[in-house]
């Protein structure tokens, strides 16, 4: 198959945290460290633009389901709406406290967001009021660590880093809570197609509850639900997970630096491993149309794209890959992964056809 041409994006110095495509798939926003958020075009194979007004780390980046806006927020207090087109924000919201978590409504422009305190308060900002709702957040065991938004905006989702998967009716108001995990809960995602939300944790397990809406009582027997399916293969804690557009693949980032691909419709341990980094991955994020899984992390100053059609890399080519790159040595068109390059300045892109098999 044809291989790409290398390319080289500058990107400003600092760590990626978060990560997020456009619903339509043509941008990448990527954030941390460094107090910007980068859109990288996939069709031009650049960076578009820069979003600078940040005083602070980046901690959380949601597109709207137009994909022409973007929020995002931040440990400065700030929640920042920015119009992708002209690259300036908006509007803006000043908390009374850092923020470390942002998901924008699947079907309207209601933004919720949560405060980095041990309460976890969380609010849902609409914007064609104003208002800022409170949600119940008490007791919320060392605060927020990630929202999630279900397929319809009828479930709000978020981990917390006392073991609890919490989530909200927004029609009912009713809040519950599950005991997901033996340690923070670090990653959530609902499923874009089914009633599933995806939980990740310290733990290292990967879990799938569904909610049955339709079920009386549904939301009280999420309290004591026992999950669809728990998954296990990682070798310390999972920091992040995402879905297929499909509905029934995930992948997770963990802690050993490995990137993983699971099936819904399985539990048990053991995943195919496609990629293996040298540091620990914060944030994985599955393009809408599934060819490319972006991921990155606090101690990266790149972000990697895989090509999902054909992922497999063996732990040995990925450790050789390092070795070469650490050593300055030049990354030939028979390299198993493409890089676009590797530093501090720059974006890194694993680029396929991937040619090795697991």
């Amino acid at each position: 198959q044809e291989k790409k041409e290398i390319e080289k994006f500058e990107l400003r110095k600092g760590p990626v945290s978060a990560l997020q495509w456009s619903p339509d798939g043509d941008f990448l926003a990527a954030a941390g460290g460094d107090f910007l958020i980068t859109l990288w075009s996939l069709d031009g194979r650049n960076v578009a633009s820069v979003l600078g007004g940040h005083i602070a780390p980046v901690r959380s980046v949601a597109w709207s389901a137009d994909g022409k806006r973007l929020a995002s927020c931040g440990e400065d207090r700030q929640l920042i709406l920015w119009d992708r087109a002209n690259a300036r924000p908006f509007d803006s919201y000043l908390a009374s406290r850092g923020l470390v978590a942002v998901a924008w409504h699947p079907q309207a422009d209601r933004i919720a967001y949560s405060h980095n305190d041990e309460r976890g308060r969380t609010f849902v900002w609409d914007l064609a009021s104003g208002e800022h709702d409170a949600l119940q957040s008490e007791a919320f065991h060392s605060g927020v660590t990630c929202l999630s938004w279900g397929q319809d905006g009828r479930f709000l989702g978020a981990g917390t880093g006392g073991q609890y998967l919490r989530v909200w009716d927004c029609v009912t108001k009713e809040r519950l809570g599950n005991r997901a995990h033996e340690g923070a809960v670090t990653g959530a995602a609902w499923n874009p197609l089914h009633d599933d939300i995806a939980s990740v944790g310290t733990d290292g397990v990967l879990r799938i509850w569904t909610i049955d809406r339709n079920a009386e009582e549904a939301y009280k027997a999420f309290e004591n639900a026992v999950p669809q399916a728990t998954l296990t293969g990682h070798v310390g804690g999972i920091m992040s997970v995402a879905w297929h557009s499909d509905g029934t693949r995930l992948v997770t980032g963990g802690e050993d630096g490995s990137v993983g691909i699971w099936s819904r419709h399985r539990s048990g341990s053991g995943y195919p491993q496609v990629a293996w980094f040298p540091h620990w991955l914060d944030a994985v994020a599955w393009s809408p149309d599934s060819s490319m899984i972006a991921v990155s992390g606090a101690a990266h100053r790149a972000v990697y794209l895989i090509d999902a059609q054909n992922p497999g890399i063996t732990r040995a080519e990925m450790k050789e890959l390092n070795r070469r790159l650490e050593e300055g040595e030049a990354i030939g068109n028979n390299a198993p992964l493409r890089l676009l390059d590797v530093g501090e300045r720059t974006w890194s892109v694993l680029w396929g056809p991937v040619e090795s098999n697991l």
